[in-house]
């Protein structure tokens, strides 16, 4: 959950959004770097 957030979306719905405006070279590469993103533990370690 993020909270504050004015709405929120599941992790699956979202990275299908982002990785269907994405090069098609590089879908991997995103995809990868929102799993890293998404498997911290707090919101310190995600913006860094």
């Amino acid at each position: 959950m993020f909270q504050g957030a004015s709405w929120q979306r599941c992790r699956v719905h979202q990275t299908r959004n982002i990785l269907s405006i994405v090069r098609f070279a590089s879908p991997e590469m995103v995809a990868s770097v929102i799993r890293t993103i998404c498997a911290q533990l707090n919101e310190k370690r995600v913006k860094a």
